[in-house]
């Protein structure tokens, strides 16, 4: 399994830095977070058990039906 990094930052800050990111005035480096969130407690509801299985129960769904 790839480990993901993530980042926590302030929403504008976030902001700030993807609008940089689509200027161009900013490359992220190799090592940086591509994976945001605004507070721990956002990052802790993401992981969640219903919000883990929800992108599987989709896949399967998918493939389920032609």
């Amino acid at each position: 399994m790839k480990a993901i990094i993530i980042g926590l930052m302030p929403e504008d800050q976030i902001r700030k830095r993807m609008l940089a990111i689509a200027k161009g005035e900013h490359a992220p480096a190799a090592g940086e977070p591509k994976i945001w969130f605004t507070s721990a407690k956002a990052f802790a509801q993401a992981l969640r058990n219903e919000n883990i299985a929800l992108p599987w129960q989709t896949s399967e769904q998918q493939d389920s039906n032609p």
